[in-house]
């Protein structure tokens, strides 16, 4: 045996071994579960109804808990989209969050954009200091106090 073999053999035996480390950690990606979770996925009988209305090769979604935290005082979202109605001396001005292009009010903890419906009025401008409601024949002004 010469040099020239003894080289080729040792390249040989890395590649097998590489090889062999390759198959066992695709086996193992493969068959075992993703850390942190349990692997079993409880999920409540779906009616037979639901079964069949359901297209064949759909998966069945899970439910998504939230995270808990400790601001639960601030209560609904200030930035979601919504509206509120009740009679017009139930509307309070809690807030204006003031941008040139886009502004906000927040009347009666609800974030409003101009053209947004509470309580029968339509928000019609929104400034720096006050906002002014339309319901069609007459404006309503409220102010930051």
């Amino acid at each position: 045996m010469n040099i020239e073999d003894l080289k080729q053999n040792k390249k040989m035996a890395a590649l097998a071994v590489l090889v062999v480390i390759a198959l066992i950690s695709f086996i193992y990606g493969v068959s075992a579960p993703p850390r942190g979770k349990s692997g079993v996925v409880v999920r409540p009988e779906p009616s037979i109804e639901a079964e069949r209305a359901r297209p064949i090769g759909t998966m069945l979604p899970t439910k998504r808990h939230s995270k808990k935290t400790e601001f639960k005082e601030w209560g609904r979202n200030p930035f979601a989209p919504g509206s509120i109605s009740g009679p017009a001396s139930n509307l309070t001005l809690n807030g204006i969050i003031w941008d040139s292009a886009k502004p906000k009010a927040m009347i009666n903890n609800s974030t409003v954009s101009e053209g947004d419906k509470i309580g029968g009025y339509t928000v019609k401008n929104i400034e720096s200091d006050k906002v002014i409601l339309r319901d069609g024949e007459e404006e309503l002004v409220l102010k930051l106090e």
